[in-house]
């Protein structure tokens, strides 16, 4: 089957959401533009540090930018729908295709079924066939289903996020689509979406149909997030606060572990782990514990203290004056030098204080090594920090 390219930036531009449904209905594509793209401000962190001379360096020049760019968010409606679940991919109408839409369609290998040969896109036979015999979903289907849903952060700043925009075009939809995924997902659809359970689909097949299918941008935008993702942050954190009990105990430090995880693994782990609960830290491991379990903690912690990964995501859950410190290595495998500012976004965008120490890590090693010694007297000195303004106030 082959394919015509189409960028969604030419399709139509509608000004209400009933708008573009009504076109979509009628076989033709349209986006409502709802924020547009541009710079958005960070504010310093309060705490910058790095284990050795290199990486104080690396750690001052990644965090001096005072902006970072995102995309605007649109939502787009699309007529007669083929939604390829793995890769992320979205045919419709005629055999159009939208590379912008997707993560990342690799215009030179075949992806999931799809792939590019002389400037022509085509699908594989195997997927043209689960094309024609997939059921169709009739009516409109509002389909929140980041590709890497599975991963806690990703879930959090690409489908919850999009909470307060929902709201205002519940009444519209026949459909809303999520993936057969984690329980954190479930969870976390029935505490902050609180959509029809009647009109809720689990969906877990790699192809599906739609008559009409309607999906936000911000879908595909990682965890660069746009500046209007405040509103669904504070939404999210506001009704947390239902899952926490007037009586709950503070924990006051809190370190989050990753050493059950295989992605950039801190070799010496459990050696930091043991230094900080010596030094009145909490150990949690967010695989042990209860997506609600996660919240209370969270919310009731005033220091957080974690390598970079998903468990920093929970800073969302957290008090407004929590201090997040994050770990992180200066390089990481296939991406180094390791840039990522995920979670300075979310604590910018939330108004918590942000603090980064930064280990040296060889370019060629997706693990490292933390000198937990120097990694103390920072954590020392930030604590020290918070207690003299503590005293101050």
């Amino acid at each position: 089957m082959k394919l015509s390219p189409f960028s969604w930036r030419a399709f139509e531009q509608v000004e209400r959401f009933t708008q573009g449904v009504n076109l979509a209905k009628r076989g033709r594509p349209s986006l409502l533009r709802v924020h547009e793209s541009g710079e958005c401000s960070l504010s310093r962190p309060e705490f910058i540090g790095g284990q050795n001379e290199g990486s104080k360096i690396f750690a001052e020049k990644l965090f001096s930018k005072t902006r970072y760019w995102s995309a605007g968010v649109e939502i787009v409606f699309l007529p007669r729908v083929y939604f390829f679940s793995r890769p992320g991919h979205l045919i419709f109408g005629s055999g159009h295709i939208c590379a912008e839409l997707d993560y990342a369609l690799n215009p030179t290998h075949r992806i999931d079924g799809i792939e590019l040969r002389e400037g022509v896109y085509t699908v594989g036979s195997w997927h043209s066939e689960m094309m024609n015999e997939c059921p169709r979903i009739p009516g409109v289907s509002y389909l929140m289903y980041p590709k890497w849903h599975r991963n806690y952060t990703h879930w959090h700043s690409e489908a919850l996020v999009q909470a307060p925009m929902l709201c205002n075009f519940i009444d519209d939809v026949d459909n809303f689509v999520f993936p057969e995924g984690p329980d954190f997902q479930r969870d976390s659809i029935d505490l902050f979406l609180q959509t029809d359970p009647v009109r809720q689909l689990f969906l877990d097949s790699p192809i599906m149909h739609f008559d009409v299918a309607v999906l936000s941008t911000s879908m595909f935008a990682r965890t660069h997030l746009h500046r209007s993702a405040k509103e669904g942050l504070e939404l999210i954190r506001e009704r947390s606060r239902s899952q926490v009990d007037k009586e709950d105990s503070r924990n006051k430090m809190i370190y989050i572990s990753r050493r059950d995880s295989k992605f950039r693994p801190l070799r010496n782990e459990l050696e930091l782990e043991s230094a900080l609960s010596n030094s009145g830290f909490k150990i949690v491991l967010g695989s042990e514990l209860t997506f609600k379990e996660q919240i209370k903690i969270f919310h009731n912690s005033e220091i957080v203290v974690g390598a970079h990964g998903s468990g920093l995501t929970n800073v969302i859950y957290s008090q407004p004056e929590t201090f997040v410190l994050e770990i992180r290595p200066q390089n990481a495998g296939l991406r180094s030098p390791f840039i990522d500012i995920s979670y300075w976004i979310i604590a910018n965008l939330l108004g918590n204080p942000y603090g980064a120490y930064i280990c040296p890590a060889a370019v060629s090693d997706s693990d490292w090594v933390v000198d937990v010694g120097n990694a103390l007297r920072a954590i020392e000195r930030v604590l020290g920090s918070r207690r003299a303004g503590e005293a101050a106030t």
